[in-house]
């Protein structure tokens, strides 16, 4: 949703060490005093609001004067009753769970992981930390 630092094609490299906490650092005041609900993880966010129009200008004024921009191609507009996904979840009706291509990459990794599998102690605590989450 957001693009850190892509004013002039300068800033930190997606993915980069520095990004989230750049991030965290740039929108630590987002939707603060606002009648919105602000949900933020690093650098994504949603915007819990009756006043779409409104909350999207306060948005786009917000990071515009950070130097930042909104990504247009990556804000979504609707209405969370349908449900939506967020951080490798999917809520819905205030439920939670997976989303479903998260749920495949895991079974994806593990088959990999079965294919190569040694049996190390190395491999164990591997596999322990991606099953745990």
């Amino acid at each position: 949703m957001l693009k850190v630092g892509s004013v002039n094609g300068r800033g930190t490299p997606q993915g980069g060490i520095l990004s989230p906490g750049l991030a965290n650092f740039v929108l630590a005041d987002l939707g603060r005093g606002r009648q919105a609900q602000y949900i933020r993880y690093a650098d994504d966010f949603i915007v819990l609001t009756d006043d779409v129009e409104g909350e999207l200008e306060y948005c786009k004024a917000f990071l515009r004067e950070r130097g930042n921009i909104l990504n247009e191609a990556k804000t979504i507009v609707g209405e969370s009753d349908k449900g939506f996904e967020f951080g490798g979840f999917r809520f819905v009706d205030f439920r939670t769970s997976p989303r479903p291509k998260s749920i495949e990459r895991l079974y994806l990794d593990l088959e990999e992981r079965k294919r190569k599998w040694t049996g190390t102690e190395k491999e164990m605590k591997s596999l322990r930390g991606r099953v745990d989450g």
